[in-house]
């Protein structure tokens, strides 16, 4: 932003002497500038393996983007800021809508997001997924599976305006890079268009590492009961993942679990709120829908000012998933409303 700042002073700057400079026609000054001459070039922007935005103008000027706005030539500023907002690379942002994603309508979107993934993680280099407001559906599931990469976003405008519409039966994010590491999911609201099966997560990774969930929505936008078969599911039973936040989310008519940990270290859930199925017809052999489920393996899990209701088991913690026990859980200031049980240990 202060790269951009500084860039449009200098266009104030080159306006101004512009217009106290004398006009070869006339004795009195010019009051257009060579700005406006300028605004129908056309530059080309590539992105280089370090993250650097490079911006070659049609008069040979060359801008490179990074922390800093170098220009040379006479290319105008003016039309070199344009091209900055307008790249899908601007602030490393690969946005959805410029690889084709619509977000107005009830066409398919998967085609967009897949091709913006496939550029965000072609490069180990990070970056970050963006999704303006708006509906898009998609139609299967978003994998991230490129080259071993750390630091990538998946960031919305908000939580009440990104909206990804889930079409399929199936999970929905699939993060299944080697490494996980520094990942970011963000402002997005996830609804379902139709029932889930038990195995259909929202987001699932088993290898989160050092990564944040936060600010999110997980549920029908509309008032109709639509169930979906989890909510996050994050590690797997071989190798332990650590350090995992899950702040301010809230999932609502799950059928299965909200949260599902298996092996993993460090992980703190916050201000989080799992609603089940508000008839609350369970089974009386099943201990599912559950809020939080602690699989097994799990060292330090850190459960604060979360809310559970409607659901057969607020809490549970098994060793399902691996045969080692669930050591140091630490539980406070949460609340439990129109559970059959609060917290089950297996």
């Amino acid at each position: 932003m202060l790269s951009i700042l500084f860039l449009l002073r200098i266009c104030f700057l080159l306006s101004l002497w512009s217009s106290l400079s004398p006009s070869p026609s006339s004795s009195s000054p010019s009051t257009s500038t060579s700005l406006i001459v300028v605004a129908a070039m056309t530059p080309s922007i590539t992105q280089d393996y370090f993250g650097n935005m490079n911006i070659t103008t049609p008069g040979s000027a060359v801008v490179h983007v990074n922390n800093d706005i170098i220009a040379s030539g006479n290319a105008s500023l003016l039309a070199v800021a344009s091209a900055i907002r307008a790249s899908p690379f601007y602030r490393g942002f690969y946005n959805v809508v410029a690889y084709g994603a619509t977000g107005q309508d009830a066409s398919d979107d998967t085609a967009a997001f897949q091709a913006a993934i496939a550029a965000l993680t072609s490069k180990s280099q990070g970056g970050t997924l963006y999704i303006p407001a708006g509906n898009y559906y998609i139609s299967n599931t978003l994998s991230f599976d490129g080259v071993a990469n750390s630091n990538l976003r998946i960031l919305g405008d908000s939580y009440k305006t990104s909206i990804l519409r889930w079409v399929h039966d199936g999970v929905l994010l699939n993060i299944t890079q080697n490494v996980a590491q520094g990942y970011l999911i963000s402002d997005i609201w996830i609804t379902p268009t139709a029932n889930k099966s038990a195995s259909s997560y929202a987001i699932y990774s088993p290898y989160f590492d050092r990564s944040t969930i936060r600010d999110i929505q997980i549920l029908s936008v509309s008032n109709i009961y639509i169930f979906i078969g989890g909510g996050i599911l994050a590690g797997n039973s071989v190798s332990k993942h650590i350090y995992l936040t899950i702040h301010n989310v809230h999932i609502a008519y799950m059928a299965y679990t909200g949260i599902t940990l298996i092996n993993t270290a460090e992980v703190t859930i916050s201000h989080t709120s799992i609603f089940g199925q508000n008839d609350r017809q369970f089974s009386l052999n099943s201990i599912y829908p559950v809020g939080i489920h602690v699989g097994g393996a799990c060292l330090y899990t850190y459960i604060e000012t979360c809310s559970y209701a409607s659901l057969r088991t607020g809490l549970l913690f098994d060793n399902s998933f691996n045969t080692n026990m669930n050591t140091n859980t630490y539980i406070s200031s949460c609340r439990v409303d129109f559970c059959s049980g609060g917290i089950y240990i297996l």
